[in-house]
């Protein structure tokens, strides 16, 4: 719950050895735009903003098609 296990595929660090994309440049920054050395802690907890990857079966039924 306190650490972001995102980051261990995604840092800087260890996404050349795990083929993982990094964060954004924007992720390394204050809110001054000051580049930071690590992820800022503004931007730590990647599930507020992004959908976690999960193979599941769809909770509910879908019919929905796409516009034409």
């Amino acid at each position: 719950m306190n650490t972001n296990m995102c980051l261990a595929c995604h840092s800087k660090a260890t996404a050349a050895s795990t083929g993982a994309p990094t964060p954004g440049d924007s992720h390394f920054q204050d809110r001054d735009g000051n580049p930071l050395d690590d992820v800022s802690g503004a931007r730590y907890f990647c599930a507020q903003c992004h959908v976690r990857r999960v193979v599941a079966d769809p909770l509910v039924s879908n019919t929905y098609q796409g516009g034409k």
